[in-house]
C-alpha cells in the first residue's frame, strides 16, 4: 500500500502519518515520534474516514430539516391562506379567505349560500336560519322583502304576487294577514265598512236574514214566516189595481144571466151543473178562495183557501151532475178554455203561479204562464175546436160573465192588474 506523507512534522504535540487509501483520507492508527533528545514515542489516534464523517453531516442535516419542517407544520397548520392552491385545496385567496372579497372560505373551500358565511356575491348569510322567520335573509342570501314569498322575520304572510292593497286575498301588500276592519277586502269577508259605509254587518260580512240584527236594507229580523218575510221584509199585500177590464170570451152571444165576481181577486174556479143527457153546462158560477202569501225561499207565493161558492146563473137541467172545479191551492185563475157547439159542453180552468219577490226597492208580482187545471165534461180531444178566454199578460180573473137564453151559452172574463206593496 502506497502511503503520501501529507504532514512532514507536527512538532512535540502530535505527529501521524496520513496516507490517502482508496480515495479516502486516511490517518494511521499508531505513530511514533521521536523528540529531540532521541528517545521514541508511539502515539495511538483513532481512525476517522471522511466518508464517516460526510455520513455524520447528512443525517445530522436531515435530522434536523424533518424536525424543523415536522416543527414549523405543527406550529403554523397547514399551508390553506398562503394564496396558492396546494394538495388538498379547492381553493386559496390568501387573506381573502372567508370574507366578502373571496369565494373560497378560511377552510380553503369554495363558499355557498348558507354556509354561515357572507361571501362574493352574497349580501347576507345565516345558514340554515336563511329564509325563515328568525332571519332577515332570504335563502338565496339577498336581503328578505315582502313580496319574495318567504316569510321571514318581521312578516306574517307573504304570498308573491298575490299580496294586495286592495282586493280578495288574505295577505296584505305589507305580508301582514289580512283582517276584518283593516279597509281590504279578503277572500272570507264579503265586506268591508270602508269599502261599504253602513252595510256591513259584524265579523265583515254583509247583513243576513236571521241574523237577529235589522240592519241595512232589512225591515225586520228574523223572518217570523208572517209579517217577516224569509229575506227580512215585511210580506207584500197583494191586491187589484184599478179596476176590472174586460177579458175574452167564449161562445156566441146571448143575454147576460148575470156576473159575478169574489171579494179582491178571490175567483179561484167554477161549480154548477152538467146536463148528463145533453153533455152540456146548463149552470155554472163561482168558486171563491180566500187568496193569502205564504214565504217560498225569499219569494212569497199566492194561495188561496176557505172555498165559497158563489151563485149559479142558467136552467138546472133534467139530468143534473153537479160539479166543482179549482185551481190547485198554489194557483190563480187567469182564464178558462171551453169547446161550445150551441151551448158551452167542455170547461177547463186555467191556472198559473202568482209570485210576490223584492226587486231592490218593493215588492214585484210576476204572474207565469197558464196551465191546465181541472175541467168539466169529458176531456178535450183531437177533434175539438178548443176556445180560449185568458186573461192578458200580469192579470187574473177578476169577474166572469155568463151569457145564455137559459143555458149558458157564452162565458165571458174580466182582468185585473195585480199590485204589492
Amino acid at each position: 500500500m502506497a502511503c503520501l506523507r501529507l504532514l512532514p512534522a507536527l512538532g512535540l504535540a502530535a505527529l501521524a502519518s496520513a496516507c490517502v487509501i482508496d480515495n479516502d483520507l486516511y490517518v494511521s492508527p499508531t505513530s511514533e515520534v521521536t523528540s529531540d533528545d532521541g528517545t521514541t514515542t508511539t502515539m495511538t489516534t483513532t481512525a476517522t474516514s471522511v466518508a464517516d464523517v460526510s455520513t455524520s453531516g447528512e443525517t445530522t442535516g436531515e435530522t434536523s430539516a424533518e424536525t424543523t419542517a415536522e416543527t414549523t407544520s405543527e406550529t403554523t397548520g397547514s399551508l390553506c391562506g398562503n394564496g396558492m392552491v396546494d394538495a388538498g385545496e379547492s381553493c386559496d385567496d390568501g387573506a381573502a379567505n372567508g370574507t366578502p372579497d373571496s369565494l373560497c372560505l378560511t377552510s380553503c373551500e369554495p363558499s355557498a349560500c348558507g354556509d354561515g358565511v357572507v361571501s362574493l356575491g352574497e349580501d347576507c348569510d345565516e345558514g340554515d336560519a336563511n329564509g325563515t322567520a328568525s332571519s332577515t335573509c332570504s335563502s338565496w342570501c339577498e336581503p328578505a322583502v315582502c313580496g319574495d314569498g318567504e316569510i321571514t322575520m318581521g312578516e306574517e304572510c307573504d304570498s308573491t304576487d298575490a299580496n294586495i292593497s286592495l282586493h280578495t286575498y288574505a295577505c296584505t301588500a305589507e305580508c301582514a294577514k289580512n283582517s276584518c276592519g283593516d279597509g281590504l277586502l279578503a277572500d272570507a269577508e264579503m265586506c268591508e265598512e270602508a269599502l261599504f259605509p253602513g252595510e256591513c254587518a259584524q265579523g265583515c260580512s254583509f247583513p243576513m236574514c236571521g241574523d237577529n240584527l235589522i240592519m241595512f236594507g232589512e225591515e225586520c229580523d228574523p223572518p217570523n214566516g208572517g209579517d217577516c218575510a224569509a229575506i227580512c221584509r215585511y210580506a207584500p199585500v197583494i191586491e187589484p189595481y184599478g179596476l176590472p177590464a174586460k177579458g175574452d170570451a167564449i161562445g156566441d152571444s146571448g143575454v147576460l144571466l148575470g156576473p159575478t165576481a169574489c171579494s179582491k181577486f178571490g175567483i179561484v174556479g167554477l161549480h154548477g151543473d152538467f146536463d148528463a143527457d145533453e153533455k152540456v153546462v146548463s149552470r155554472a158560477g163561482a168558486v171563491c178562495g180566500v187568496h193569502s202569501t205564504q214565504p217560498l225561499n225569499y219569494q212569497y207565493e199566492v194561495v188561496h183557501g176557505d172555498h165559497t161558492n158563489d151563485s149559479k146563473f142558467g136552467e138546472p137541467p133534467m139530468n143534473s151532475v153537479p160539479f166543482t172545479i179549482k185551481c190547485p191551492s198554489n194557483l190563480v185563475l187567469t182564464g178558462v178554455a171551453a169547446t161550445v157547439g150551441t151551448y158551452v159542453e167542455k170547461i177547463a180552468l186555467l191556472c198559473s203561479e202568482v209570485r210576490g219577490a223584492h226587486t231592490g226597492a218593493s215588492w214585484e208580482v210576476f204572474i207565469h204562464p197558464w196551465s191546465f187545471g181541472q175541467m168539466v165534461g169529458d176531456t178535450f180531444t183531437a177533434d175539438d175546436e178548443i176556445q180560449v178566454a185568458a186573461c192578458s199578460d200580469g192579470k187574473v180573473v177578476a169577474k166572469l160573465g155568463f151569457y145564455g137564453d137559459g143555458e149558458i151559452t157564452k162565458i165571458a172574463v174580466d182582468c185585473v192588474v195585480l199590485d204589492a206593496s
